[in-house]
């Protein structure tokens, strides 16, 4: 075994001689060829057109998700796309870019089993060799709507991606859960949206004309930027609560006994709309709702909207308030970004549609600037103390004293 390692050692020495040899008598137009032969980039050619301000001539789409089967995390989708006349090629987007989460985190992992069909029959389709997040789609002369179906996957533990599903709550991001067609800003594509959910469960979401019907709901049409901006919370253990200035704390549990809270804190939730009103000095939102979420289960999250937020808090929040002082900044957090950063957005962070990349030369505003206001109304509030909000400028100011 030996003798052969030394072999080979010999004939490897003896090959790299001769190339160096061969390197060194070859002709120039010999070594001009070979440096042409080194890889060369292939051209892309683009095939998805940029989003012009026109909208849909098809009319507005139809999206119903089923998110019934809690206990294998499921969300089954049946989308259908009117066509407008003459139109035999459709291209359908996955929403990629996303507001709130500066960058192109919208991913395709969760979507399985997707399918097109027209007047019931299956149509061909492929996705697109350079955005993943592109479906082409045949579509017969004559064709005058698409069906798409499909289903979208929640997480089951934590190392694969947020959960949204539980057997007691779901978070249902409808970006998550629809596709869009390419060439229109989607403030121009109209859509009506109904959810099916368990027995039992109460949802809420910041949608105008809510309409139950069992255990389905259906919400009044809109465009499809509103749509993704107005995510839902839904569970089996709910409550509500009026804040006054048209703002209501909606908040879902994996029990019931998370939910009582001491009436003697509930002036600190309201003083919340008081506070930012006094700062802000306009209020912009017809109505506002907190989602809030309570659960050791269902993935962590702050997340801002026009009209609504996600708040994720520890399950005992409400119920042991002084333990907890430390998990509530996040709702102060969001509340503010109704002002800065969806009401009022950096130009350049904001996209018309969920495929153009946002620039983030001015997220120090849109977060920074953001998370002070958000240190500032809970401590104005009361819904953190005055002692939790001071260490948490003083660590602030270490941090950016030892860069």
């Amino acid at each position: 075994m030996v003798a052969m390692r030394e072999m080979l050692k010999v004939a490897s020495s003896l090959i790299a001689l001769s190339l160096a040899a061969a390197a060194q008598a070859a002709p120039p137009e010999i070594t001009a060829t070979a440096a042409r032969s080194a890889p060369m980039a292939v051209p892309i050619v683009e095939t998805i057109p940029e989003a012009a301000d026109v909208p849909w001539s098809g009319g507005a789409m139809s999206l119903d998700v089923d998110a019934s089967d809690v206990r294998r995390g499921l969300y089954r989708v049946v989308q259908t796309i009117p066509l407008g006349p003459g139109v035999t090629r459709l291209t359908l987007l996955h929403p990629q870019w996303l507001p709130g989460q500066h960058g192109p985190r919208g991913s395709t992992a969760g979507l399985v089993d997707l399918r097109f069909t027209a007047g019931g029959k299956p149509l061909e389709w492929k996705r697109d060799p350079v955005d993943v997040n592109a479906f082409h789609i045949a579509v017969p002369a004559g064709t005058r709507d698409v069906t798409a179906r499909f289903i979208h996957t929640s997480p089951l533990q934590a190392s694969e991606g947020r959960i949204t599903m539980t057997q007691e709550m779901l978070s249902l991001q409808w970006e998550k859960v629809s596709l869009y067609p390419v060439g229109h800003y989607v403030r121009r594509l109209r859509i009506r949206p109904t959810v099916t959910f368990p027995d039992g469960w109460t949802a809420t979401a910041a949608l105008d004309g809510m309409v139950k019907s069992g255990h389905r709901v259906t919400w009044a049409e809109t465009d499809y930027e509103t749509l993704v901006d107005s995510p839902v919370l839904a569970g089996i253990h709910a409550r509500s609560w009026d804040l006054g200035n048209a703002i209501s704390f909606d908040v879902v549990a994996d029990k019931a006994e998370n939910l009582a809270i001491a009436p003697q804190r509930l002036p600190a939730l309201r003083a919340m709309g008081d506070e930012a009103l006094a700062l802000f000095g306009a209020r912009h939102f017809d109505r506002y709702r907190f989602l809030v979420s309570l659960s050791e289960k269902l993935g962590d999250i702050g997340l801002e909207h026009h009209r609504s937020s996600e708040n994720g808090l520890e399950p005992d929040n409400l119920v042991e308030w002084d333990k907890f002082d430390w998990d509530r900044n996040v709702l102060t957090h969001e509340l503010s970004h109704s002002w800065v950063g969806k009401f009022r957005r950096p130009a350049k962070l904001w996209t018309p549609d969920y495929r153009q990349p946002m620039q983030d030369n001015l997220l120090w505003v849109y977060e920074g600037q953001n998370q002070l206001w958000g240190w500032v109304l809970a401590a104005r509030s009361g819904l953190q103390s005055k002692e939790t909000i001071l260490a948490t400028f003083a660590s602030q100011a270490a941090n950016l004293a030892s860069l």
